[in-house]
């Protein structure tokens, strides 16, 4: 069945049409009326709404787990936020809050990789360069140990690229410090190069000759070391050994000078460091360690330029006085070597530096030597512990104990049978043979060539092993 629809021009209410059933239109006029009823009341409900009934309506529906909570603000309540009178705490290194200007500028300044209590930079400074306490951290009142680093994090313009000389520091009070001038530049000389220390055998580990000497007048003892007893006195130059463990941790022996009877004037330790040109025109500094098995011994050191054959006249430079005590001391002593302008240097290969100790005279002592170091500038640096195979090639160079077998008997042709030798390492000059000492028989002798091997300039009557010395010591 057909259903015709119609409707109010304005609202569409749905209105009876003259071809429906009755019973359609029925309907359709009392959906109509419900329609019209409703949007009355509607009608009625908003001419009596104002804002203040609105309000109204709303305290009444409000509070807690109504959902509309119109107090607060994404959520929160008004305590929640600042007053708009508040203020902030100002940051310190015990409290977090806000940096003021001068605080923010400071952070700005900050270089990278500063540490705390470490000095960033002295630029424009010339001379000494004094830190408080506050810098580097408060020291005892007396005694302590300062431990700290320096740390180069820029480049060196050229003009501070000279020589990386020396770096002092010496703990004047409890309350400063003062570095003299850093002079930086080239590591390849100065205290951080490798072969810094001038002295060979300083920790007197080579002993070619032999382990103990009594009563030495100018004789060699431990490698590169010449001894003397004194006038009227008698003494015995030894080895002797450390254990593991020791300070500082390289040394493995010392030498001992016991004096067992009192010389008339002082008995002496030194080496002679080859060529007067050593360390000329500079400051040196020796640092060493020592002590005396009973009381105390005073010891004089001397760096003296000798300027060899035909040469001028020696210099005699005074390093300092110290006193050997029953305590392990290391003691460091510094001085300035004359340059050697306007002076004569003699035959060739007879001028040096040499390093002096000399001890009391009148006096009966042991004394005990070790870790002995002499270098450039004004700095003592740590011992330089070399290798001892090294160590003892630098010490081959002025002496050696060669070995071999000697022959006898004629060749095929009838020449005699002899035999060349090469040293281990090429000696400073042609040595002087001695102590040549045969396993057996007899006859055969030895002569140098040169700088690097000798040969056997006489038969021996039988074959035999044989043992000499090769010297070539200044």
């Amino acid at each position: 069945m057909a259903v015709y629809n119609s409707s109010s021009a304005t609202s569409s209410y749905p209105l009876p049409h003259a071809d429906n059933p009755l019973n359609v239109d029925v309907d359709r006029l009392r959906s109509a009326i419900e329609r019209i009823d409703a949007d009355m009341s509607v009608r009625a409900l908003a001419s009596t709404l104002t804002s203040t009934t609105v309000r109204t309506l709303l305290l009444q529906a409000d509070g807690s787990g109504s959902g509309i909570d119109a107090d607060l603000l994404d959520g929160r309540e008004g305590a929640y936020y600042a007053a708009a009178t508040h203020t902030h705490s100002s940051a310190s290194s015990a409290v977090a809050g806000f940096m003021d200007t001068a605080s923010v500028v400071k952070l700005a300044n900050i270089e990278p990789y500063a540490q705390v209590n470490a000095v960033y930079s002295v630029n424009g400074s010339v001379g000494a360069v004094t830190l408080s306490a506050a810098d580097v951290g408060a020291l005892p009142a007396s005694g302590g140990t300062l431990s700290s680093s320096l740390h180069v994090t820029r480049n060196l313009t050229a003009a501070s690229q000279t020589t990386l000389a020396s770096v002092t520091a010496t703990i004047l009070s409890a309350t400063s410090a003062t570095v003299p001038t850093l002079v930086a530049g080239s590591l390849n000389g100065g205290p951080f190069a490798g072969f810094r220390n001038r002295i060979i055998n300083g920790n007197f580990d080579v002993w070619e000759r032999g382990a103990s000497f009594v009563n030495p007048s100018g004789e060699y003892t431990a490698d590169r070391w010449t001894a003397h007893q004194g006038t009227g006195g008698t003494a015995t130059v030894d080895s002797i050994a450390f254990a593991a463990g020791g300070n500082p941790p390289e040394v493995r022996r010392g030498l001992r000078f016991a004096q067992s009877v009192a010389a008339s004037d002082t008995p002496y330790l030194l080496q002679r460091i080859e060529s007067v040109r050593t360390l000329s025109g500079g400051p040196v500094t020796l640092n060493f360690y020592g002590y005396v098995n009973a009381g105390t011994a005073a010891v004089n050191v001397q760096a003296n330029q000798n300027f060899g054959t035909g040469g001028s006249a020696a210099n005699f430079n005074a390093l300092g006085d110290i006193t050997l005590t029953t305590t392990p001391t290391r003691f460091t002593l510094t001085a300035t070597l004359p340059a050697l302008s306007g002076k004569t240097i003699g035959a060739a290969g007879t001028d040096y530096l040499s390093l002096k100790f000399s001890f009391p005279a009148g006096a009966v002592f042991t004394a005990v030597l070790y870790c002995v170091q002499l270098e450039a500038g004004t700095w003592a640096t740590p011992f330089e512990a070399r290798p001892p195979g090294l160590e003892s090639q630098l010490c081959q160079r002025y002496f050696e104990v060669i070995k071999g077998v000697v022959a006898s008997g004629l060749l095929a042709n009838g020449t005699p049978a002899y035999k060349d030798f090469y040293f281990k390492t090429s000696k400073r000059v042609t040595p002087t043979l001695s102590h040549l000492t045969l396993a057996t028989g007899s006859g055969a002798t030895l002569a140098c060539i040169d700088e690097v091997r000798c040969y056997q300039a006489a038969q021996n009557s039988i074959p035999a092993n044989f043992t000499a010395w090769a010297d070539a010591e200044l």
